[in-house]
């Protein structure tokens, strides 16, 4: 038995685990920029920045957002999103004074390749966070998320939970095979043990 628990532990550093960008620790109104370590947060145009927002914004308990913001237009424009190191398993929500039908779109870069792009979905219910799962793109390095400009219009969308795992924490398969003959092998002794 024990030395299948140092196998498992062993084998536990495999499995990456998921990094999640929540904003909660910015302070309401606050600018959202490099805080996170191997990511960015900007906007284009010199007189846009990223903000959080939460309460005082959005009601008593709810969770912070980050949008694009500038003086005419509350959550308003293009957020783009840079990774220093390419990412997996990407996914994010969006909320906000959604219309139903497109709000708007975000692309997905690989370096200067364009690897698509998938649009907001809005359902009309307000501020209903809605899932973007990008799981399907693999080696992101960055996002741009524009919105409509009827979403525009009004109060304009926010983006919360960045979810994504680096590129680099898959274990390449020659890791990966040497761990499972390990676990194989550690079977093998046992059942070896338990027989004689």
């Amino acid at each position: 038995m024990r030395k299948l628990l140092a196998a498992l532990a062993f084998s536990a550093p495999l499995l990456a685990s998921a990094t999640v960008i929540d904003f909660e620790a910015i302070a309401d109104g606050g600018s959202v920029s490099n805080q996170y370590a191997g990511v960015t947060f900007s906007s284009p145009g010199s007189s846009v920045e990223v903000g959080a927002y939460g309460q005082s914004s959005w009601g008593t308990g709810a969770p912070k957002i980050a949008c694009p913001r500038n003086l005419n237009s509350y959550c308003g424009g293009t957020m783009v999103v840079d990774f220093a190191s390419a990412v997996n398993s990407l996914s994010f929500y969006f909320t906000g004074d959604n219309r139903v039908g497109v709000d708007g779109s975000v692309a997905v870069w690989f370096g200067a390749s364009l690897l698509g792009s998938v649009d907001l979905i809005g359902d009309g219910n307000g501020l209903t966070a809605h899932l973007i799962d990008l799981a399907s793109f693999g080696d992101v390095t960055k996002l741009e998320i524009s919105i409509s400009q009827q979403e525009f219009s009004v109060a304009g969308l926010g983006y919360d939970d960045f979810s994504f795992n680096l590129a680099n924490d898959v274990p390449e398969p020659g890791t990966l095979a040497l761990a499972c003959l390990g676990l194989l092998g550690l079977g093998y002794t046992t059942r070896r043990r338990v027989a004689v």
